[in-house]
């Protein structure tokens, strides 16, 4: 089935061509084109560097204003860690297909401010399934009069590093930060025989979470919105409604509306804090034992042994403490932990490799559910 999704991707974006990244509605008056292009022009000459192992130079940046030196040097610096842990755990991404869509364009005399998506279907070397991927952009534009073309004074992305950067950081500190993210799960590809270890008795009245379900439901909503559930990317992100969603669709439609613990949503505005909230869901999860889900954090032989889809990884992409997404394992392979795939939203993606996220990570490991 996975196969089969996979081609069916890839045919609907067979009309963009393999290779580059193609915009869609490029129609309308000369200045809304000539700034699409320079959107277009950066998507080409930047983002393709995440899928080589050759450093980003100035001459690769033609597109950014001369004055914006800060996201010159972000740019380099994002691409200069996405290719260090990428070839830190071999992963070799090849970019099999890839789209920009574009879906505004607001042009104030001088200057452009476009929202696009850039979706990307890739394939690891070691995987035998294809991964996809969709990031939000928001770029800012500027068209002097001895300007060629428009050029980009400043641009956000809901990517981690582009999150990171939103919020202040430091972009040298991460860098360094994942140098020792790489060794300590680089550790994970050493061969562990101990026995699985859970920390705290399972309850006679827990029952099992249906994973094929929750899978299946991981997939297939991977890239959507169902209406039914809201969209929070504007809202602190839609990671961890994604992931109550896969939970519930394996729970047999239960959720936990009373008590000190509660997880429930009824609507927008009417839900439980760990519907949406990463620490709030840690936190649920770890400490509820009566009706709803139930989980554990899980210790080093669970990461190798008893983790399964459907479970939960969260990423603290400060390295401080502070955990900010949600994902939910799609493939896990007993003893090989770095093997492990995730489907995500904010930003949007579907067999993801867990080694391919900047941060440092928790296991969560669901134990089942009470009625």
């Amino acid at each position: 089935m996975k196969r089969i999704r996979f081609l069916a991707l890839v045919m609907i974006l067979s009309a963009v061509g393999f290779g580059g990244y193609t915009a869609l509605g490029l129609e309308g008056v000369a200045p809304e084109v000539d700034f699409k292009s320079t959107v277009q022009e950066y998507f080409n000459d930047v983002e393709k560097f995440k899928y080589v192992q050759t450093p980003l130079e100035e001459s690769n940046l033609s597109t950014i204003w001369d004055r914006s030196l800060e996201l010159k040097q972000f740019l380099k610096g994002k691409i200069k860690i996405i290719q260090q842990r990428r070839s830190a755990f071999n992963l070799n991404p090849l970019l099999l297909e890839s789209k920009v869509e574009f879906y505004s364009c607001i042009i104030d005399g001088q200057n452009a401010v476009i929202d696009a998506v850039l979706t990307e279907i890739y394939q690891y070397s070691s995987s035998d399934i294809g991964s996809s991927e969709s990031t939000r952009f928001k770029f800012y534009l500027t068209k002097e009069a001895l300007m060629v073309q428009p050029q980009i004074r400043e641009m956000y992305s809901d990517d981690p590093i582009g999150v990171f950067r939103r919020k202040g950081g430091d972009v040298q500190k991460l860098f360094d930060d994942e140098k020792r993210n790489i060794l300590s799960e680089k550790k994970l590809e050493e061969v562990l025989e101990e026995p699985i270890v859970f920390m705290r008795p399972l309850s006679g009245s827990l029952l099992s979470l249906d994973r094929n379900e929750m899978v299946t439901y991981a997939h297939n909503n991977a890239n959507t919105r169902p209406s039914q559930w809201g969209n929070f990317d504007d809202n602190g992100g839609d990671c961890t409604n994604f992931v109550s969603q896969v939970i519930y669709a394996g729970s047999n439609g239960v959720m936990d509306s009373s008590g000190d613990l509660q997880w429930y949503y009824n609507s927008y505005n009417d839900r439980a804090a760990s519907w949406t909230s990463v620490s709030s869901l840690f936190n649920y999860l770890t400490r509820n034992t009566g009706r709803g889900p139930q989980g554990e954090l899980a210790t080093t032989s669970m990461i190798y042994y008893g983790m399964q889809v459907g479970d939960i990884i969260q990423i603290d992409f400060n390295s401080d403490g502070t955990f900010a997404h949600s994902t939910t394992i799609v493939r896990f392979q007993a003893g090989f932990p770095t093997g492990t795939l995730v489907a995500a939203h904010t930003s949007d993606a579907d067999n993801k490799s867990i080694n391919d996220y900047v941060g440092s990570k928790r296991w969560i490991h669901l134990t089942g559910y009470e009625r």
